[in-house]
């Protein structure tokens, strides 16, 4: 037996009793790493710890207060909204539309949020129904198959901001103000905003300014055009019904209809014309548009004054001095009604006199209104 020991002893030395330092294996488990940390070098890897991408939190978006309207807007298709803040971040939408001679309705009525970036209705059955901000637009959206409306009633679509009201001016106002240097005194709620076309990625604006002692009426029309990709604003001037040869000229130049034009410069008469209609249609004329104007009719779109064909204001003083002014149906065919507007002037005894201030020609089929001064432009 003792010829085998030291033989043993060998081998034990040579495979069994070698450190895992001396084999030059390093164990692969933090247990072994731990265990022989005294024994074996430690390597420290240099390691660029790479942060992760900060992301910025989300952009709340602006909510643009006042009201709004669509592009086009008449009295046969009304659609206006309202945007209000009821404070401590709770907003409210309303929106009411009608369409048609048979006044089909719709609209949304709710108060919303503004969560997570995200704008929220309070009211479940709006919870389909998207608001998107920007410029000078109120864009709703909601799926085909949510319905809020009759028939080509629905509220979805492009809403167009057409007053802020007097507390707040938004950017897009300030800018489109200063384009045309309009006066603080027309500004600060004064000014409604309608967008009467869109031709071209061009908006057709006009400007219907209030003055201070008189809210009840516009007393200064503009027409500027914006470009929505260059966020650029062209004044194209104030309106004279007397004189918009220029205009026209400026516009159709642009890409806009006559139509379109018509509608923008002598708006007043064509909603009176769209008026006319409705009332036909309401009192039993299924096709309205069918029978020719009466003078009554065409009166009240040139003028605003129903039921009658004239209009008399006496501004002579306890003298009978100065000048008594007429508005008056003088004849009418089968194709216009022709308006003569004058005055008769008394400066004494000695100096009195009749003064033409227009002629007005109202179309019996269209409800078109042209000055005499237009017609020979």
């Amino acid at each position: 037996m003792r010829r085998f020991i030291p033989i043993i002893v060998l081998v034990m030395l040579v495979t069994g009793c070698q450190s895992p330092a001396a084999s030059g294996i390093l164990p692969t488990t933090d247990e072994h790493i731990t265990l022989h940390a005294s024994s074996v070098p430690v390597v420290t890897p240099s390691v660029q710890t790479v942060a992760p991408p900060k992301q910025s939190p989300r952009k709340l978006p602006e909510i643009l207060l006042g009201t709004f309207s669509i592009a086009g807007e008449d009295a046969l298709n009304q659609r206006d909204a309202e945007v209000t803040a009821k404070g401590n971040g709770l907003y409210h939408l309303h929106v009411e539309v009608s369409f048609g001679f048979t006044h089909h309705v719709g609209s949304i009525d709710s108060d919303f949020t503004v969560s997570g970036g995200h704008i929220r209705f309070t009211e479940k059955e709006y919870e389909k129904v998207s608001l998107t901000f920007k410029e000078n637009q109120l864009i709703i959206d909601y799926p085909e198959n949510t319905l809020f409306g009759g028939l080509n009633a629905e509220p979805k679509g492009t809403y167009y901001l057409k007053n802020a009201g007097s507390q707040h001016e938004p950017l897009f106002f300030t800018n489109l103000y200063n384009a045309v240097n309009l006066e603080d005194q027309y500004r600060h709620g004064l000014t409604d905003v309608f967008v009467t076309d869109i031709a071209n990625g061009a908006e057709l604006l006009l400007l219907r300014s209030r003055s201070r002692e008189n809210h009840s009426a516009y007393v200064l029309d503009q027409v500027v055009v914006y470009d929505e990709a260059k966020k650029a604003f062209t004044a194209i001037g104030e309106i004279d019904p007397q004189d918009t040869g220029n205009m026209y000229d400026q516009l159709l130049a642009l890409g806009f209809s006559r139509d379109t034009i018509y509608r923008t410069l002598r708006k007043d008469e064509f909603d009176r014309y769209q008026e006319v209609l409705m009332d036909r249609f309401d009192s039993g004329k299924p096709n309205p548009a069918e029978e020719l104007l009466t003078e009554e009719e065409a009166f009240y779109i040139a003028t605003g004054e129903k039921h009658t064909t004239q209009i008399i204001q006496n501004r002579r003083d306890q003298n009978n001095m100065g000048s008594i002014f007429h508005t008056e149906v003088d004849h009418a065919d089968g194709k216009e009604v022709v308006i003569h507007i004058y005055e008769e002037v008394r400066n004494g005894n000695d100096d009195q006199h009749t003064a033409t201030t227009d002629w007005l020609y109202v179309d019996r089929i269209t409800g078109k209104v042209t000055s005499f001064l237009e017609k020979n432009d």
